[in-house]
């Protein structure tokens, strides 16, 4: 049975579905060249999901642990996901568990890349009690009038958030001394 990949992008992550063996040969090259294609073409997060790998020889291994090293070197990380019981006693017996980023699932594996460069651009999310004060700003500096409470709150947590916020162009102020003036 020769290796059938699928693949996809999720969220700027490349995602390859292997389906059948990885062996000496035919297998294990195309799953190198396939790899080496992903990399040529920039992609910097790679998800191998194993969930139907049914048999890897040493070969395989060594295919898996060249294509790991091929992509760190060149910046990017591959992971993979959804490893059989087996699989993953193998990795353990052969010390290769340390090598490997493994992930229960293939979801898991693309959260882990989004959390990472959360956690990379030491973006924190603000807590409630940084928002409720920011809002309690707002609200006071929009002249106290009710009814704009929810407003304010989404507006504290996308400006605390880093997000972009969308200016009125007719402020509160504006619109109250507009109101008066009627």
């Amino acid at each position: 049975m020769t290796l059938k990949i699928t693949n996809y992008v999720v969220d700027g992550v490349a995602v390859e579905v292997l389906e059948g063996r990885i062996v000496l040969g035919e297998e294990s090259n195309g799953l190198r060249e396939k790899i080496k294609s992903l990399l040529a073409a920039g992609r910097k997060k790679i998800v191998l999901n194993m969930d139907n790998v049914t048999y890897i020889d040493s070969s395989g291994l060594g295919t898996l642990v060249a294509s790991h090293e091929s992509a760190r070197k060149q910046g990017a990380t591959l992971k993979l996901a959804n490893l059989g019981s087996k699989f993953k006693e193998i990795l353990q017996l052969t010390k290769l568990v340390t090598v490997f980023e493994l992930c229960d699932s293939e979801a898991a594996a693309i959260k882990s890349f989004l959390a990472t460069e959360v956690a990379m651009s030491g973006h924190r999310e603000p807590s409630g009690e940084e928002i409720a004060h920011r809002a309690h700003e707002l609200y006071v500096q929009g002249g106290g009038k009710h009814g704009r409470d929810v407003e304010d709150w989404v507006r504290a947590e996308k400006e605390l958030s880093n997000e972009p916020v969308a200016v009125p162009v007719k402020t509160r102020s504006a619109q109250a001394a507009s109101n008066m003036s009627n």
